[in-house]
């Protein structure tokens, strides 16, 4: 004779979908939604590691993700897990301070699905295992080392964001070359602002990019050296934006995971702006502390 429970059961696939919705709006309560069942657990800690941040800065929080103080704190806790779970739960990676090249490699080999990583000293061989990689930021002569590897080619072919740090404008034109291997960049970012003519041109005339950016850090307007002229071909390009960032390097890429709004999406919808004629095309600076236009 059958038994029937007396309290309602959901469909499996449904509770799940709960739960990672709790997870993913307030992920501080994921160590504590894991404590409900071991198939709660399973669900959802993989969502605690999404974003994983290796930071030496005891100041760094990033919104209920793990902040991991070193490489040997991370190695402990990937020990108990199966291989393949940080390589399919990780998928943004920040690193700041503190870690050898030679970690980067196997930090990277771990989390081989990783599709935005920001980590200022790379090599091309720790980037090698990124198939799924679409954001990156990295210091430029870290960049033109990469370039020059051949191993490293079919990762940067998939990129689609880039964001160059530390800027070196004696070697500038080294950097031409290297941009076409980076064969479906969409979005381009120097932290610097540069007059240099032909690497104006170089931008200019790429039909892929949907956004260039150069960026200062403070408030508009910028320092007299920086400041863009009428000689500069490619203030009259409706892609080009030059932003003073204000909000906090690591602060604005979090803010990528919990909004959406990091100062690529700022950018994007500047230009969307101007296409749309709710500011001038003749305008191309802007902050990221000031958005009223947004409105």
């Amino acid at each position: 004779m059958a038994t029937f429970s007396s309290e309602p059961r959901l469909p499996r696939e449904l509770e799940c979908k709960i739960f990672e919705m709790a997870a993913l709006a307030r992920p501080t309560t994921i160590p504590k939604l894991m404590l409900v069942s071991s198939r709660v657990k399973y669900w959802v800690e993989p969502l605690l590691y999404r974003v994983l941040v290796i930071s030496s800065e005891k100041s760094d929080s990033a919104h209920g993700f793990p902040v991991i103080a070193n490489s040997g704190t991370l190695h402990r806790m990937m020990a108990p897990k199966k291989r393949h779970f940080f390589r399919n739960a990780v998928k943004r990676i920040f690193v700041r301070g503190g870690v050898s090249a030679a970690e980067m490699e196997w930090i990277l080999r771990a989390c081989t699905h990783v599709f935005d990583c920001c980590a200022l000293s790379l090599s091309g061989a720790a980037l090698a295992p990124l198939t799924r990689l679409r954001r990156l930021t990295i210091k430029m002569l870290d960049f033109l080392e990469c370039c020059k590897m051949d191993s490293t080619h079919p990762i940067l072919a998939s990129i689609t964001h880039l964001d160059l740090r530390g800027i070196c404008h004696f070697v500038l034109e080294d950097l031409y070359p290297c941009l076409s291997l980076v064969s479906n960049l969409t979005h381009f970012a120097i932290d610097s602002t540069s007059h240099d003519p032909a690497f104006q041109t170089a931008l200019c005339a790429s039909t892929r990019l949907e956004c260039i950016l150069f960026s200062s850090h403070g408030h508009l307007p910028l320092s007299r050296h920086e400041e863009m002229n009428m000689e500069d071909m490619i203030i009259y390009d409706g892609r080009f934006v030059c932003m003073a960032r204000t909000i906090d390097f690591y602060l604005d890429w979090l803010h990528h995971t919990d909004t959406r709004r990091d100062f690529w999406a700022i950018a994007d919808a500047f230009i969307q702006a101007k296409r749309q004629g709710k500011v001038e095309r003749s305008v191309f600076t802007l902050s990221d502390a000031e958005t009223s236009w947004l409105d």
